[in-house]
């Protein structure tokens, strides 16, 4: 089925997506994350006044996923004969040229991956760029609590609001424990939601800014919700139309069997999954 069948959040995919990866399986969320983003910029830039631009800039997060509970894939040190240069003779009549610098592979390699987000910046005059007025973020499962990126996310969330940056923070993932303290732990409290957008407008106190949450079950769409720009005005932005764009203009659906309950069902509230079960009744067969 290309089209989504629920109103907002897939939780069939949404589940998988959350599973980590193996070397044989890789985990996909980082795809999902960077294309979803990528579309939360490109619809901002549709409605946002002519003085704003909405840009994708490094997340706060690092990494997307855990590699099977730890933080990347092990490090794996060449062999010794696979490190070694390969030290061609040269041919006759040429010079062979000595390299630089010289590194092993692995040494060349990126250990921390850094996400993207969505930004939004001040546009003060033709052919210039203001600073960040508000920043989105797609939370990922290495950043949530309990996470390998989770200390880091926190601290870039304090810093960003520190310096008076508003922070909007969309959170899929209902199986693991929000950074935001002081929200209902889903699915253990009936007032908790599994997914949420939440919208923190620091004021020249910081913390006494208001951190606003807008949370949405199974079968709700994604919410509608008031994105902060400056001067104490706000954009309602759509956040499902992106969601819903993400979900057909990648092809997600061919990850996705209907016929089965989500993976780990069991993490969803008793509500939820009858939810879910409802929209699989609904579903054509065959």
């Amino acid at each position: 089925m290309k089209t989504n069948p629920y109103p907002g959040v897939n939780a069939h995919l949404n589940s998988w997506l959350q599973t980590p990866g193996t070397q044989d399986q890789p985990a996909l969320f980082p795809t999902f994350h960077s294309r979803h983003i990528a579309y939360i910029c490109d619809f901002l830039n549709e409605v946002l006044p002519d003085n704003y631009v909405a840009f994708t800039e490094q997340s706060l997060q690092i990494r997307g996923v855990d590699w099977e509970g730890e933080a990347t894939p092990p490090n794996r040190r060449p062999d010794v004969l696979v490190a070694r240069q390969y030290e061609a003779s040269p041919q006759a009549g040429s010079t062979a040229i000595a390299p630089t610098l010289e590194l092993t592979i692995a040494e060349t390699i990126e250990t921390e991956v850094y996400l993207r987000a969505a930004v939004i910046r001040e546009v003060p005059e033709q052919g210039s760029i203001g600073q960040i007025i508000t920043r989105i973020e797609l939370l990922s499962p290495a950043n949530k609590y309990g996470g390998s990126g989770y200390a880091a996310y926190i601290q870039g969330r304090r810093d960003t609001l520190q310096a008076g940056v508003n922070l909007v923070e969309i959170d899929y993932l209902h199986e693991k424990r929000s950074p935001l303290k002081n929200l209902p732990d889903y699915p253990a409290d009936a007032q908790a939601t599994p997914y949420y957008i939440a919208v923190s407008i620091p004021q020249e106190n910081w913390q006494q800014g208001a951190a606003k949450i807008y949370g949405f079950h199974t079968a709700e769409a994604v919410r509608t919700v008031p994105v902060p720009l400056t001067d104490n005005t706000t954009l309602d932005f759509d956040f499902n139309r992106a969601y819903q764009h993400t979900l057909t203009a990648g092809r997600w659906y061919k990850f996705v069997d209907y016929t089965a309950e989500p993976v780990r069902f069991q993490t969803y509230s008793v509500a939820d999954r009858e939810r879910i079960k409802n929209i699989m009744a609904k579903m054509p067969s065959g």
